[in-house]
Order: structure tokens, then C-alpha cells, then sequence
């Protein structure tokens, strides 16, 4: 199922889902993120507001920079 699916059906996202019984070291959801990077295993993100909007909160590494170039999204899907 592709994102953005017109017939009433949530489109499914890729990779694996985190184990509720063994969570991943580092960012739980580092198995399903496009934009996940080494540091996302080791390092447990930590929970932070929007500079723009302090009531919208993320924890990720990348929630509020720009994401990473598509050329290192492509060098960690290689070395997954």
C-alpha cells in the first residue's frame, strides 16, 4: 500500500515495528525512519519543542534541522 491511498485504508509504513518486549538501544523507532543515521542507535533522542511553536514536541534527532542529504539517507540504507 502506497502513502496517500484514496481508498479509505491508512497507508502502512515501511520497515520493522519496534518490539514492545525488546525495545531497541537508542531511538525506538530507528527501524521504520527514512532519516535514521548510526547516532540513532546509540543515542536515545530527547524530547524537545518546536522553536517556533514550544507546544509541538518531537523526540528526534533530526525533528527541527534539516533532514540529512539524500546521499547519506542512501549510505545508511547501505550499510543497514
Amino acid at each position: 500500500m502506497t502513502e496517500g491511498a484514496d481508498d479509505g485504508r491508512k497507508a502502512a509504513i515501511a520497515g520493522d515495528p519496534p518490539s514492545p518486549l525488546r525495545i531497541p538501544s537508542g531511538c525506538r523507532f530507528r527501524t521504520r525512519c527514512p532519516l535514521a543515521q548510526p547516532r540513532c542507535e546509540q543515542e536515545d533522542p530527547a524530547l524537545g519543542a518546536a522553536p517556533d511553536d514550544p507546544g509541538h514536541l518531537a523526540a528526534c534527532h533530526f525533528a527541527f534541522t534539516p533532514a540529512p542529504s539524500s546521499s547519506a539517507l542512501n549510505e545508511n540504507e547501505r550499510n543497514a
